[in-house]
Parts: structure tokens; C-alpha cells; sequence
């Protein structure tokens, strides 16, 4: 009996050399990835990739897509479930990032790590990587508008937040942090820790009106 071949929807190619691709890039890093392998994983024909990505670079920039959506859904929902609070919206956030980081640390690496850095950002990455930075800029100005916050920059003062959250995501991603690297009750409680101090640091009522 002849093996047929699969067959797929429009979209559904492209959706499962993603979900391959990610696999890959945890397992071996963006080093090793390659479209050969990414269509061995899929289970399609080695030519098949390329009907939707040219070549690597394309590729990572799909996986990267993926990637800052799905930290831009995560900062939209620190907002949504605490809509009066944007003192634990900005906690919920740092919880968030480094949650992402510590599951999917390769995937970190390739957004955050300087793997993109000599693509242009345009279409979709520009989309998705805008909309995750933005999330954390609508929660600090929630604590803005909410009086909570100094009067600085507010692109400023994500920025910072950003940098700090980033930082210690590194570090925990890449074995830095020693023994908190791996035990997750120490880091969620650092973590609630930093964010009670980054609240204290930019609050209003540690500096003069």
C-alpha cells in the first residue's frame, strides 16, 4: 500500500515549521537549526520549508514573531486581570518575563540575545516586538496616570523595568544565578522582591513633587 502524502490547509504548513523549528531551537540552539532539519521534525519534504521561509534568517525572524507575541500577551493579561492595580499589573509583568525566559530560554536567547540584530526589524517582528515593549509602556503609565509613579519620561521608566527584567532573565537562563537558576520558589520569591523594590525606586512618594 503506497504511503500518501500529507496534505495541509493554508496556514497549517507554516504553523507546524514553526511549532518544529521552536522544538529544535530548545533543543540545540540556533546554531544548529536548519531548514533540513525543521522539515525532517515537520515530516514534510526537505523542499517544503521554503515555500514559506527563503532561508534561515527568515526562519528565525518567524520564530522570533512567536516569540515577542507571546510576551505581548502576557503583559496584555498582567493588565486585564488586575485593571485597577497597576502596582501588581507591573509585578505580574516581571513574573511573566522571566517565567517565559526560564521555559523557553533559547527562544530568549534568539529575541533578546543579539541573534537578530542584523535583521530589519519591519512587517510582523516590528509588529509583535512594538506591541510587546508597549505593554509594559501602558503599565507604567497606569501607575503614572494612577499618581503612583514619578513624573519622569514614561518611555524612560520602561526602559529601566525592561533592562532589569532582561538582565536577570539572562542570568537565570544561562546557569548564572547558581542554585536559583533552577529552584523556582527562590526565584518567583526574588523576583516578587525586585519588583518591590523597582515599585519603591520610580513611587512617587520617594521623591519631591
Amino acid at each position: 500500500m503506497t504511503k500518501s502524502k500529507k496534505t495541509y490547509h493554508h496556514g497549517d504548513l507554516r504553523n507546524s515549521l514553526i511549532v518544529a523549528a521552536e522544538q529544535l531551537l530548545e533543543q540545540k540552539g540556533v546554531a544548529a537549526l536548519s531548514l533540513r532539519e525543521v522539515a525532517k521534525v515537520a515530516g514534510v519534504s526537505h523542499t517544503a520549508p521554503y515555500r514559506h521561509f527563503e532561508d534561515k534568517n527568515a526562519l528565525l525572524v518567524g520564530l522570533a514573531v512567536v516569540g515577542y507575541g507571546r510576551l505581548a500577551d502576557e503583559m496584555e493579561t498582567c493588565v486585564n486581570d488586575q485593571p485597577d492595580d497597576p502596582s501588581k499589573q507591573l509585578s505580574s509583568s516581571l513574573h511573566a518575563y522571566i517565567a517565559l525566559a526560564r521555559k523557553h530560554p533559547q527562544m530568549t536567547n534568539l529575541i533578546f540575545g543579539g541573534v537578530l540584530k542584523n535583521l530589519c526589524y519591519e512587517g510582523d517582528l516590528a509588529v509583535e516586538s512594538e506591541r510587546a515593549f508597549n505593554g509594559l509602556l501602558r503599565i507604567i503609565l497606569n501607575g503614572q496616570e494612577a499618581g503612583l509613579y514619578i513624573e519622569k519620561e514614561t518611555k524612560e521608566l520602561a526602559l529601566l523595568v525592561w533592562s532589569i527584567a532582561h538582565g536577570f532573565s539572562m542570568l537565570i537562563t544561562a546557569g548564572q544565578m547558581g542554585e536559583l537558576s533552577d529552584d523556582e520558589k527562590a526565584t518567583q520569591m526574588m523576583v516578587s522582591n525586585m519588583g518591590e523594590m523597582i515599585i519603591n525606586g520610580i513611587g512617587h512618594k520617594n521623591h519631591n513633587s
